[in-house]
């Protein structure tokens, strides 16, 4: 890797390239820009896109890394997601990655350098980019799911099979059985079904039925390629949670908001929005109001004021008595 002046901070490097690779990929599907978070523990994110109809936790724990993690700080920073991909998106299979930050001398920003190594060892392609430090929000676990549907990644990669008939894709499910589905301009349906809606073990199960955009739910199949199961955690209250392995490097979580989710927000925004306008109406007229009869009695003051100022200046009366002959 190319020699880049300044301190370096973090050094990490895996033979798993190809997943770095597909998690860039997800986060450009995703996410305008890109926070993570480097510690001892590993690399992680946790973050919702721009319409907070999505949220992406991947977590890379150290422990994958093996001896080649070095982290000596706490750090915390956000890459444009297009440009990130677009610098993994050349890296093969059997490709392997090595990846450093470095403290600039001359400012406080830094580097990320990124080496993609093939297996050969020739034709090391290295790039160092500039990147930002940002200052973390502390965002709360969402809980309350319980046990999730089970299902293979190759099985969950026969959704991409749907991709091109809807917008929109129906997702429901009872114990253990799940369908996803969708319905094409001339009426015909297309259906993924796993397990079975009538096994004695689903029945006493409440049925889950929601509305999904097609496109959250098929990006995923390239992520799900890398993993052997998946997990589908469902809660009508809560959004859709499509959990798998990151390859041998972790964990990538997604939580999906569903249509009527989205739906049920907007019209709530919606209703906050004309109550605040209907207080902050009230609060004026009530304002307003009140100026006007401080005004009144303002005026009615004024009024009394002058009255007295116009007898103090006139001209004091003669007063009545008996005069005097003036004789001549």
């Amino acid at each position: 890797m190319s020699e880049v002046s300044g301190r370096q901070i973090f050094k990490a490097k895996t033979k798993e390239a190809f997943v770095i690779k597909i998690i860039g990929e997800l986060l450009a599907n995703t996410l305008t820009h890109s926070q993570f978070t480097i510690n001892n523990n590993g690399i992680f994110l946790f973050q919702a896109n721009e319409p907070e109809n999505q949220l992406v936790e991947i977590s890379l724990y150290k422990e994958a890394f093996g001896s080649n993690f070095k982290c000596i700080k706490d750090i915390n920073f956000l890459i444009n997601s297009t440009t990130l991909y677009k610098l993994l998106k050349n890296i093969k299979k059997k490709d392997s990655i090595s990846i450093t930050i470095t403290e600039n001398e001359d400012d406080e920003s830094m580097t990320l350098g990124i080496c993609v190594e093939p297996p050969d060892n020739n034709n090391k392609l290295t790039t160092n980019i500039r990147i930002a430090s940002y200052q973390p929000t502390i965002m709360e676990p969402i809980c309350g799911y319980e046990n999730p549907v089970v299902m293979s990644g190759k099985e969950f990669q026969g959704t991409k099979n749907l991709q091109h008939s809807s917008d929109t894709m129906f997702i429901q499910s009872k114990g253990e059985y799940i369908k996803f589905s969708v319905c094409d301009d001339d009426r015909h349906d297309r259906k993924l079904e796993v397990g079975n809606i009538d096994d004695e073990d689903n029945r006493d199960c409440s049925l889950y039925s929601k509305t999904f955009k097609t496109a959250h739910i098929t990006s995923l199949c390239k992520c799900a390629g890398q993993s052997q199961s998946i997990h589908i955690y469902l809660n009508d209250d809560l959004p859709l949670k499509i959990k798998m392995k990151a390859g041998g490097l972790g964990d990538i979580s997604v939580y999906i908001k569903s249509l009527e989710m989205i739906a049920d927000e907007a019209d709530e925004d919606f209703l906050n929005l004309n109550t605040k306008k209907e207080t902050e109406q009230e609060y004026y007229e009530t304002q307003s109001n009140n100026n006007w009869d401080e005004l009144q009695e303002n005026s009615k003051l004024n009024n009394v004021t002058e009255l007295e100022d116009e007898k103090s200046s006139m001209p004091a009366k003669p007063k009545r008595g008996r005069q005097k002959k003036i004789l001549a």
